[in-house]
């Protein structure tokens, strides 16, 4: 996989940092030369050795898919690096965090693993007090659980891609920083995502205030 060196990083702490922040990943497969992606909410094992998650038991991609191997792409936010966000004289760029993986898929049928996937996905997404929690004894719970199909992976390669400036001085990296994070926290509105909203298929439309 392509990449300068100062922008490959295999430190686990670091790749888990951004996993737990950023879960949603795009998984690939394919089948007699046909790719399938879908992007998938997946979380590490305490021993960076496995990704966990769940999806729709009617996605195509996954029906068979036992034993595959996968790709599976962890992107977090990105910015547009202009000229003028720097100190010095610089040419603009694009910054980014991502992780890149490949591993083996498994599917988890088993009821009750499939319910302690849930019961920790919701748990690692809202760890405050009083957070929603799977309870077994939910009877949505029981309904629902057979409409879902669970996926583990082992990971067999595991690489960050953090593009941060780091070419540059030490001032322009930490002045890159502060342009990075003023864009994306501008990036996203409530009427921006309520205009995606209404991009959609008319025969899915809501009505939207």
């Amino acid at each position: 996989m392509f990449h300068y060196a100062q922008y490959r990083h295999t430190a686990p702490q670091a790749i888990r940092q951004l996993v737990d922040r950023f879960p949603l990943a795009l998984v690939t497969t394919q089948v007699n030369g046909q790719w399938h992606s879908t992007q998938v909410p997946l979380f590490l094992n305490e021993h960076n050795t496995e990704l966990f998650g769940h999806v729709d038991a009617a996605n195509d991609q996954f029906q068979g898919a036992d034993g595959l191997s996968v790709q599976v792409v962890f992107a977090g936010p990105n910015a547009y690096i202009p000229p003028e966000a720097y100190t010095s004289r610089q040419l603009p760029t694009w910054n980014y965090l991502s992780v890149h993986m490949t591993g083996t898929l498994a599917l988890v049928s088993d009821t009750q693993q499939k319910i302690d996937i849930l019961s920790e996905t919701a748990r690692r997404l809202d760890g405050t007090p009083g957070a929603f929690r799977i309870h077994p004894s939910d009877e949505r719970i029981h309904r629902w659980i057979g409409s879902i199909r669970g996926l583990t992976i082992r990971i067999l390669d595991m690489e960050g891609r953090f593009k941060l400036s780091q070419d540059k001085s030490p001032e322009d990296i930490r002045a890159a920083a502060l342009h990075f994070s003023r864009v994306v926290s501008e990036q996203t509105t409530p009427d921006l995502l309520l205009s995606f909203c209404r991009a959609g298929s008319p025969s899915t439309h809501t009505a939207l205030p």
